[in-house]
């Protein structure tokens, strides 16, 4: 399980390229932003699959517990460490 970072120090995004990425949320609550759509806000028990080539960031004001399963070949910042979803 990994925390989602409280929203002023977000992870830079990542891209779901080749496979896609699954988020449950175990405690708490966060948003995964996407590039170009509204977030999805996940409560305690949620699940949300990234579709794959989507661009997305999950960011949370309070500290979160989070599931995320992905491909192992997956870079876990993303591209660089100035990527932002908008």
């Amino acid at each position: 399980m990994t925390d989602a970072r409280p929203r002023r120090s977000a992870a830079p995004a990542g891209r779901a390229l080749f496979t896609t990425g699954l988020f449950l949320c175990w405690d708490g609550s966060f948003e995964i932003q996407l590039e170009g759509q509204d977030p999805v806000v996940l409560k305690a028990g949620g699940l949300f699959v990234v579709p794959r080539g989507m661009r997305h960031r999950p960011v949370a004001d309070k500290t979160a517990h989070v599931l995320l399963i992905e491909h192992p070949d997956t870079k876990q910042y993303g591209r660089g460490s100035s990527a932002t979803c908008t």
